[in-house]
C-alpha cells in the first residue's frame, strides 16, 4: 500500500504549551485531535485499515471518511451554510461505509480536504462570529458561534479516538495501565475565578504550597488543588497532576483556564498520564462541573 497519502496529512499538533489565547488553545486543540487521527494509522497495512475494531462495528478507514463528513457538516454546510451535500448518498449510514472501490488515498484525500477547508474557514472568523442561517441552522437563534461550533467539531473527533500515550498503529477506546494506584481527588466545589484571568500553572502551584503550608511535603490542602495523584507517591510534589486551582485573595479558587488546561490533558494534548478507566471517568465528571459552572460544555462530555 501507498502510504503517502498518509504521511502527508501532517496537521499542527495543537497549541504551544505557554499558549493563553483562547483561540490559539481552540484552534490548536481541534488540530490534535485531526493530527492524532493520522498518526494512529500510520504504518497499518491496508487490510487493517479496512478491517472492522473489535467489539467496535466500523473500520480504521470508516472512521476517517465519517470524520471527513463530519467536518463539512459543522464547517462548510454548518457554520458558513454553503450549498454543499450534508452526507453521500444513503444517508449519514453510507459515510461509515468504505466501497471496494474507495482506495485508502482517495478517502484520506477527501479527509485532508475537508480539514483544509475547515481550517480556512476558521482562521478568518472571530471565535465570536456566529455560524450563517441557511445550511445547518435554519433561524438565527440556532446559530452558535465559531468557538461552540469548533467545540463541536472537536467532540465529534474525540470520541471514537480517546487515545493514550500508545506506539503508532494502535487504535483503542479507552486503555487501563494494570497495577496502577492512582487516586482521584474529591470534588472541591471550588469558587471560580474570573473567566479572563490568565493561567501560569508553575506560579500558581507555587503559591498553592504556600497558602497549603506544604513546605516540605504534600498535604491535604495542597491535593485539594489538584484532579489527580499518584496514590503509592503521595509524599512527592511530582505525583500531583491536573492542578486547577491557586490562591486568590487568600482563598483556593478554581481557575476556568487551569480548568481548561487539564481537560485538554485529559484528551492527550501536552502529553498525557496514565490512568485506569475509572480514574478518567471521575476525572472527566469533575471536569464536567466546573464547565458547568463556567455555563459551558467539557470537551468529549457525554
Amino acid at each position: 500500500m501507498d502510504t503517502a497519502a498518509l504521511q502527508g496529512a501532517n496537521f499542527s499538533g495543537g497549541p504551544d504549551a505557554r499558549a493563553t489565547d483562547p483561540r490559539e488553545m481552540l484552534l490548536g486543540h481541534l488540530d490534535w485531535y485531526r493530527d492524532t487521527l493520522v498518526r494512529k494509522l500510520e504504518g497499518l497495512p491496508e487490510e487493517r485499515l479496512r478491517a472492522p475494531v473489535e467489539p467496535l462495528t466500523w473500520s480504521p478507514l470508516s472512521l476517517v471518511k465519517h470524520l471527513g463528513w463530519a467536518e463539512r457538516r459543522w464547517m462548510r454546510w454548518g457554520f458558513a451554510a454553503e450549498d454543499v451535500p450534508s452526507c453521500p448518498p444513503g444517508g449519514e449510514e453510507a459515510e461509515w461505509r468504505i466501497a471496494g472501490e474507495e482506495t485508502v488515498d482517495d478517502i484520506m484525500r477527501s479527509y485532508r480536504e475537508e480539514v483544509r477547508l475547515s481550517r480556512a474557514l476558521a482562521h478568518r472568523a472571530g471565535v465570536e462570529e456566529r455560524a450563517r442561517v441557511g445550511g445547518r441552522f435554519r433561524v438565527a437563534e440556532e446559530a452558535p458561534t465559531l468557538e461552540r461550533t469548533t467545540r463541536r467539531t472537536s467532540r465529534t473527533n474525540c470520541r471514537p479516538i480517546r487515545v493514550t500515550r500508545l506506539p503508532r498503529g494502535c487504535l483503542v477506546t479507552g486503555h487501563r495501565i494494570e497495577g496502577s494506584a492512582v487516586s482521584v481527588t474529591s470534588f472541591q466545589d471550588l469558587p471560580l475565578a474570573d473567566r479572563d484571568r490568565a493561567w501560569d500553572g508553575a506560579d500558581a502551584e507555587k503559591r498553592v504550597r504556600d497558602w497549603a503550608g506544604a513546605h516540605d511535603d504534600p498535604n491535604d490542602r495542597y491535593r485539594d488543588a489538584h484532579l489527580w495523584y499518584d496514590g503509592e507517591q503521595k509524599a512527592n510534589f511530582g505525583s500531583y497532576k491536573l492542578l486547577i486551582a491557586e490562591v486568590v485573595d487568600g482563598r483556593l479558587v478554581a481557575v476556568p483556564r487551569g480548568v481548561m488546561a487539564a481537560a485538554a490533558v485529559m484528551q492527550g494534548a501536552r502529553g498525557s498520564i496514565d490512568r485506569p478507566r475509572d480514574d478518567i471517568d471521575r476525572v472527566k465528571r469533575h471536569l464536567s462541573k466546573y464547565y458547568a459552572k463556567m455555563q459551558d460544555t467539557a470537551p468529549c462530555d457525554g
